[in-house]
């Protein structure tokens, strides 16, 4: 049946109503979008801009609200770093260039947007993170004196003890939302970044390294933010919590990084990291392959890592450090000198000492303590004719770095930068060691002591056969004192090793001989002076040499080279002790 006029007429009108609605609505909210991504763009550019000095500069694309989900949405994030305006601060700001892509804000519910002008959402995710963050050389630029700091820094920091006030910063971590009942604000339950991607670019002093950053997730907890342009801080969050596992990425263009497993809380100011190794790619072949000179390599690892105490907002900002407590567990560290190639020509570069390092850095430095537990430290050296490396081993380590700091009122004599060990020698011998630097000397100053007890004296075979063709064929060391210090670079002390029935094979042969060449330095005299000696001859001795004499004691002296390391030094110092003390030989 056919409707009758009217009711054509009703229905005619109701599709018209019904269509102007529709396209009230698509109009409404694709210029609501617009003036929404218009506002979205105009505070979060300006803010940003204002608190890190106009450094950094944001970009957002498509900010839209989508009512059907209660989600706002947008294409992608830019931040990206003026770098010309960065490096003209004399304290530069990480370079930042990042791009988010595929962004939600979910669970927003308009109806509390009306009554209590506060947005809250459930949680901010995106579909892919990539970054690359550049950060600031540690130690100061000499050409930048003279240059005026900025006001203040304002990019990230922990909460403030209460009671102080606050400075203008853009996100305090640990702190709940600042904004008064009533005070516009919005927060956001959660914050993900998942399966993050991209590069972070280190200050090594031989020129920057890049790591290959992937499958990092970082998550932000209670996240508000103030929109009010006179908000001192218009973002705070109650944590953020940083996870990884099964991470493998390359360190500059021959080290590769590998760890099991990282977390880290800001809250709670802590991180660990399990199963960290970073090793040449390739293992010795990859270190070796393509290189015209010698140079050391170096893998180190740790089983655990972990830290407490840690001021996330420092190591964001890659200025200083701060931290209570650093603990290495299972910590490995092998050097290995292979003098297969030759020498990098040209004069060699000039090594500052500690206290020069210390105080060439840019920020604070506040490191309470570094304890090492069941660590272990190798250094080997490979003659050019060598078959094999000498090894010099440290088993069984447990030690602690104390009072790492620039601070001034930390930095007396009596309260210095100290190391405490105990080692198992080459595996065998019980070592005590304690080396002391006084911070604020202006000069190349260190005290050091390492007593040595019990150890048979074959387990020297490891490194004196490889380098020197020299065999201990029995004996042992009853004790070893090694008492020294270092004033403005010049080393003075004693040696004074105690052995019994110490009987060197010093064999002589034709092949030996013509291999001399390939060995160098001090193991490079042992031979010579043992070419002295008759072929397949047991040198015995004894020091004291009689009972009731004093023993032998070698003097320590050397004025270090501009670019020898504190270590190198100590190694060249007890040259002259050990020829005097030691071996019964002319070296």
């Amino acid at each position: 049946m056919t409707p009758s006029r009217p009711v054509r007429i009703a229905l005619a009108v109701l599709a018209f109503i019904a269509l102007g609605a529709l396209g009230t609505y698509a109009y409404i909210r694709a210029r609501g979008n617009r003036l929404l991504q218009t506002a979205g763009q105009a505070w979060i550019g300006q803010r940003v801009a204002t608190l890190s000095d106009s450094v950094y500069r944001v970009q957002l694309y498509r900010l839209r609200y989508h009512p059907a989900s209660r989600s706002l949405r947008f294409d992608s994030l830019e931040i990206r770093t003026d770098v010309v305006r960065n490096q003209a601060r004399a304290e530069p700001l990480p370079t930042v260039s990042t791009t988010v892509h595929n962004g939600r804000i979910s669970g927003i519910d308009l109806w509390e947007v009306a009554s209590t002008r506060r947005i809250h959402a459930s949680e901010v995710g995106f579909d892919s993170v990539r970054t690359v963050v550049v950060l600031p050389p540690i130690y100061r630029d000499t050409s930048a004196a003279g240059k005026e700091k900025p006001a203040a820094d304002t990019t990230v920091t922990a909460a403030a003890p209460k009671g102080t006030p606050s400075a203008s910063k853009l996100i305090v971590i640990g702190e709940a939302e600042g904004a008064a009942p009533g005070d516009p604000v919005a927060v956001v339950d959660r914050v993900r970044f998942v399966n993050m991607g991209g590069r972070l670019v280190l200050p090594f002093e031989e020129g920057p390294q890049e790591l290959e950053l992937g499958g990092l997730s970082i998550e932000l907890s209670r996240v508000s933010f103030d929109p009010r342009r006179d908000a001192t801080t218009p973002f705070r969050v109650g944590d953020v919590q940083l996870t990884a596992s099964k991470f493998a990425g390359d360190l500059g263009k021959t080290d590769h990084l590998t760890f099991a497993s990282l977390s880290g809380s800001f809250k709670d100011s802590t991180l660990r990291v399990d199963s960290l190794r970073l090793a040449p790619r390739g293992g010795d072949e990859g270190f070796m392959k393509g290189r015209q000179y010698r140079g050391s390599r170096v893998q180190l690892g740790a089983d655990r890592l972990s830290a407490e105490g840690l001021d996330w907002g420092s190591v964001m900002r890659g200025t200083h450090l701060a931290v209570r407590r650093i603990e290495l567990d299972g910590f490995e560290l092998d050097l290995l000198l292979d003098k297969r190639l030759p020498s990098r020509p040209g004069p060699k570069k000039p090594r500052p000492f500690p206290q020069q390092r210390i105080a060439a850095l840019r920020g604070p430095l506040a490191i309470d303590s570094v304890i090492l537990h069941r660590s272990r430290v190798q250094y080997a050296e490979r003659a050019a004719t060598a078959d094999r490396p000498g090894r010099l081993r440290f088993e069984n380590i447990e030690a602690a770095v104390t009072n790492l700091n620039n601070d001034p009122v930390r930095q007396t004599d009596s309260t210095p930068l100290r190391l405490d060990a105990t080692a198992q020698f080459m595996g065998a011998g019980a070592l005590a060691a304690r080396i002391e630097f006084p911070l604020l000397s202006p000069t190349f100053d260190a005290r050091y002591r390492a007593e040595l007890g019990h150890m048979d004296a074959t387990k020297l075979n490891e490194i004196l056969g490889p380098l020197v063709g020299m065999e201990i064929k029995e004996g042992e060391f009853t004790s070893l004192l090694l008492s020294a210090r270092v004033k403005n670079g010049v080393y003075s002390g004693t040696l004074v090793p105690q052995y019994r029935n110490l009987g060197v094979s010093i064999p002589q042969t034709v092949r030996q001989k013509k291999e001399e060449h390939g060995v160098g330095g001090f193991f490079k005299g042992i031979k010579r002076g043992a070419m002295k000696v008759a072929a397949n001859t047991v040198v015995r001795t004894n020091n004291p040499s009689k009972p009731g004499k004093p023993p032998e004691t070698g003097r320590i002296t050397f004025v270090r080279r501009p670019w020898d390391t504190f270590w190198a030094g100590i190694w060249q110092s007890l040259k002259p002790a050990l020829k005097e003390s030691l071996v019964n030989i002319d070296l």
